[in-house]
């Protein structure tokens, strides 16, 4: 959007099976993060960033009485850090970090429903990329 703010959409998709034949297991979690640049220096570019996710999860979890199907949906609040190193004006790599600050689930299996408040920072993201800018 700008040297200062980023917008940063995300859609994860994930599909699993079993070999055995068991059901698949999926998720759909889209979210848009908020970056702003905190620190721009003529090489070099510190970036934080907030934004809202959803994730919707189906599969089949172990119970006493044989797996059951569980759906999850959740509503978490991004938090991440990001550093940006320019090598021409045109190259850059990015190392980032992306972790739930707060999250709100709601997981049903079979007939019980259960409601859990938090931060889930065992969902933390790691990434790296390399931009190609062509402005």
């Amino acid at each position: 959007m700008s040297e200062r703010v980023a917008l940063m959409p995300a859609l994860r998709l994930a599909v699993s099976a079993t070999d055995d034949g068991g059901d698949a297991t999926g998720t759909l979690a889209p979210s848009v993060t908020f970056g702003f640049a905190v620190y721009r220096g003529k090489m070099t570019r510190f970036v934080l960033s907030v934004g809202p996710s959803f994730a919707y999860v189906v599969g089949d979890v172990p119970t006493a009485q044989g797996p059951e199907r569980a759906k999850t949906l959740a509503f978490s609040v991004l938090g991440g850090l990001g550093l940006e190193h320019f090598f021409t004006s045109n190259i850059s790599i990015v190392v980032a970090t992306e972790s739930p600050l707060f999250q709100v689930s709601n997981v049903t299996i079979g007939a019980r429903d259960e409601t859990t408040l938090g931060a889930a920072f065992d969902a933390t993201r790691f990434g790296a990329a390399v931009f190609f800018y062509t402005d």
